[in-house]
Parts: C-alpha cells; sequence; structure tokens
C-alpha cells in the first residue's frame, strides 16, 4: 500500500531506467527501525523476471520489493510503502543477517524520486536513427541473460527487440531484418529449451515468414522435429542444409543423430514385428532396413549412421517373399518406411 502526499510528473520508472531517489526503509511501520536509507542515490530498474519470484537473490542487496515501490513512484511525489513480510517481495522468514532483520518482518519504505535517466525500449518511442543501436545494445543484455540459463528473461528481451526491428522500413531494414531473424531464432531455442514445442514452432514459422531460406531457423525448425520424433519431416530439412552448407559442423551433427535415431527406430519395429508376427514380418523389416540404408547413403544427411544400416541390412539380406501387405502400417515407424513400404507393394 502507498500514500501519496505530492502528484508529480506522470511518468513512473520502467525496466532498466536509472532513477534517483531519496529512501529510508524501516521495520514494521514508520517509526520503526531504520535499516536503510540513502539520499539521491541511483538506482537501475531490473526486469522482474531476474527474481524469479524471490524476494532476495544474489545479484540485488536490497528485495524486490524496493524496486516494485520505485516503479510506481512519480518524480518529485513523496510516497509511504508497507510491505508485509512473505517470501516473494521481502526477506520472508529467512530475514537479513547483513541488515539485522529478523525473520518474517514487515518492511516500510518513504521515498521520493527525484530524477529519471530514461531507457526507453519501445519502438515508438525512439527516432529511427536509435533503434538499430538499441537493438543491439538490448541483444548482448538477452544473450548475456541467456548465458546464465535465465531463459525466460532472455526471450522477454528478445522479443522486445523484434518490437523494435520487424516493421523498420528505411535505409537500415536489411540490418533489422538480419536482428529480428535473429531474435525469433533465439526465441525459438528458448522455447525449445524450455520444452514449449508449440511455441517454439510459432517463433520459428514466424521467421520463416520474412526469410524462408534461412538457414539457422530452419536447423531449429529440423531441431524441434528431431525433439518430437518426427525424423523423416527433420532428415529432408537436414539434407538440404547439409548439401548448401557442406561445411557446418552443427548440421552435420544433428544430421548423424537424425540417422541414428530413424536406424532405432527401425530396429525398434523389427523386433515388435518378430515378437508379434513372426519371420514373414521380420523379412518385412530387413528389406525396408535395406532400401532406407541405400537411400540415406546417397543424401548428405545419411552420415555416419546410414553406412552402419548399410551394413546391417547386408548381413541380414535374404531371397524376397510376399509379406502380409496389412503389417506396412503398423511397421511404418519414423524415417522412410512409408516410401519404401510403397516401393515393395509396387
Amino acid at each position: 500500500a502507498s500514500i501519496a502526499e505530492y502528484m508529480g510528473g506522470w511518468e513512473t520508472a520502467e525496466k532498466l531506467w536509472g532513477v534517483t531517489v531519496t529512501y529510508t526503509g524501516r521495520e514494521n511501520d514508520e517509526t520503526g527501525r531504520i535499516w536503510c536509507s540513502g539520499k539521491d542515490q541511483k538506482f537501475k530498474m531490473p526486469f522482474d523476471l531476474e527474481f524469479k519470484g524471490k524476494g532476495v537473490i544474489p545479484d540485488y542487496e536490497l528485495p524486490r520489493g524496493l524496486y516494485v515501490c520505485l516503479k510506481n513512484t512519480k518524480k518529485d511525489e513523496l510516497n509511504y510503502f508497507k510491505l508485509k513480510s512473505n517470501e516473494f517481495y521481502t526477506f520472508g522468514s529467512a530475514g537479513s543477517e547483513k541488515f539485522g532483520i529478523a525473520p518474517n518482518t514487515d518492511l516500510f519504505f518513504e521515498m521520493t524520486v527525484t530524477d529519471f535517466d530514461k531507457y526507453d525500449i519501445s519502438s515508438w518511442k525512439l527516432d529511427a536513427k536509435d533503434k538499430i543501436p538499441r537493438a543491439l545494445e538490448l541483444k548482448d543484455i538477452a544473450n548475456n541473460f541467456f548465458r546464465c540459463k535465465n531463459l525466460a528473461l532472455a526471450k522477454e528481451v528478445y522479443s522486445d527487440i523484434i518490437k523494435i526491428t520487424k516493421d523498420m522500413k528505411d535505409k537500415d531494414a536489411d540490418e533489422a531484418k538480419g536482428i529480428t531473424l535473429t531474435c525469433y531464432s533465439n526465441c525459438a531455442l528458448v522455447e525449445t529449451q524450455l520444452n514449449n514445442y508449440s511455441e517454439a514452432s510459432e517463433e520459428i514459422e514466424k521467421g520463416l515468414e520474412i526469410d524462408p531460406k534461412h538457414p539457422k531457423l530452419r536447423y531449429r525448425k529440423a531441431f524441434l522435429l528431431f525433439k518430437q520424433g518426427d525424423f523423416s519431416a527433420a532428415d529432408l530439412i537436414l539434407d538440404s542444409l547439409i548439401m548448401e552448407f557442406p561445411d557446418n559442423k552443427s548440421f552435420k551433427i544433428l544430421g548423424r543423430k537424425n540417422a541414428r535415431a530413424i536406424k532405432d527406430s527401425v530396429r525398434k519395429a523389427r523386433k515388435l514385428a518378430r515378437k508379434m508376427f513372426g519371420p514373414r514380418a521380420q523379412k518385412k523389416i530387413n528389406d525396408e532396413e535395406e532400401t532406407a540404408a541405400a537411400e540415406s547413403t546417397k543424401t548428405p544427411g545419411g552420415g555416419e549412421e546410414a553406412v552402419e544400416i548399410s551394413d546391417t541390412a547386408k548381413l541380414t539380406k535374404r531371397k524376397s517373399t510376399d509379406c502380409d501387405s496389412a503389417l506396412i502400417p503398423l511397421l511404418c515407424v519414423h524415417g522412410r518406411s512409408s516410401e519404401t513400404a510403397k516401393a515393395h507393394r509396387g
């Protein structure tokens, strides 16, 4: 709760703004012991997600609640805030040894903001000449959050950048487009790591709408399909990428992993066929494995695993016999089973 004694300007601090404030922090209420204070002290407003829902984190000496109070204080306005003790905005049940605050102690703040150092990140607030520099500054901030494993916050900043750059039409349009595509790619990576596959797919498709040939976004799509177990679709993208960029190690590594996953899928199908339907179904799987291996060795996406599949197929090759075509849908797991099934029926 707060009580404003003087109404100053209409603006309040936003994330990344600098704030100059004179304040006093007390225990419990306006008569409590003073445990912190500052005169014309400068703070940089953090992203609220930096606290990850906690009242106190190592990166900030004062509790999250102080910054919430600053965010709700206008310039030249005298405010009083009382924060009930909890784990989300105060020192909570742990208290603070540094400030001598006992566990479960309420906090009381008196503060007056005397100046703002604005750091605008809204596109409509930025001059055209400032948009690219601001986007690049924010990109460094987002990348740092990503390196620190603060994925949700990294995604928030990447999204802020996209809002700045995606609709730029002036002489910086090409550079802005590159930044936008990179941020869509990074958003997709974050969502994939958070197992938010639908959200990751949305970010990828938004980027591919701008540039369908963007290699990193195509790679993100292949990786997402791989994670979802759609190895056939992933293989088509990876084959194309490896053909276009034969020296890219990331593309080759994922191509080999995907080829191995296709091989494992065939192996599982063969095991299931042997268990459920006996030698006839086993023979059908062996033939399909041989055909898939032969096709894989002809494409860049196959890699080492494609050779291994081919060798295995040679060991299991035997004279062709009829196989109940009704088994085919059951045994068509990831890989090229559906295509090879058509070949055998033909």
